[in-house]
Order: structure tokens, then sequence, then C-alpha cells
């Protein structure tokens, strides 16, 4: 949302919270949503909240939201999507893949489907940083 940073929004994945592992500086994590750890080829769809009704989880003061994945019965039987990325990082001078692929499979009705998706990345890291805990400033 423009104008809040990230832990003043609320982002959900299918209507739920997920909590997620990422690093930050002097571990300031506060509430995130790893929007790497979803490829967008699994995404269906988003919906986006500036203002705070009662059907929504609350505690969001710039807004909310939530990401849905892909249904099976949504997509059509043997539908694939995928993709395939390199990243270069400079710090460690190194090249990293990435990769997803999502398929639907649905009965001949059309009232059963099921959806694999899978999503791989690798990334190189190196960081050059010092840090202080000014901790003793306290109260």
């Amino acid at each position: 949302m423009r104008g809040f940073t990230p832990n003043q929004n609320v982002t959900l994945l299918n209507g739920q919270g997920v909590g997620t592992a990422q690093w930050f500086v002097l571990n300031n994590t506060g509430r995130n949503f790893n929007f790497e750890m979803l490829a967008s080829e699994m995404v269906g769809g988003l919906e986006v909240y500036k203002s705070p009704q009662a059907d929504i989880e609350e505690g969001a003061l710039g807004g909310t939201v939530i990401v849905n994945t892909r249904k099976p019965l949504e997509m059509e039987s043997g539908t694939i999507a995928g993709s395939v990325d390199m990243q270069y990082s400079e710090l460690p001078d190194e090249w990293d893949p990435s990769a997803s692929i999502v398929t639907a499979w649905l009965n001949e009705d059309e009232t059963f489907g099921i959806n694999v998706s899978a999503a791989i990345q690798n990334r190189t890291v190196e960081r050059h940083s010092q840090e202080s805990d000014f901790g003793w400033f306290g109260p």
C-alpha cells in the first residue's frame, strides 16, 4: 500500500496468515510475507482491501492483501504452466537458478480435480556489514 511500510499491512494466503522466516537487519522481522515463497504461476488472484471490514482479518493500518492460489476446478485438465529463471548476485559473483511448475488434472465430469505445483530457488547471499546493539541506552 502506498505510503505504508510492509509491517503496517497484512498479507494472507487463501485468507490465512502464514508465518515466514526471512533475514532482516537486526532481526527486525515485524509482520511480513515472503512473496518469494510463492511462484507467480501458483497465484490465481489477489484481493486488496484498503478499508477495514468485519469479514476479513483485522490488524492492518495500511490495508489487507489476500493472495489466492489456483484451484483445480478453475483450470483446464492437462494445463501446465511454469518458468525457469537465473539471477545474478553481484557481491558473491554467482548465478543462481529458480524454477516453478503447476499442473492440473480433472476427472471426465470435471467435478474433482487435483493441482500439483512445485518451486525451487537457490540463492547465494554474501553479507558485509557492521551492527551494533545500543540496548544499554534503554529506559
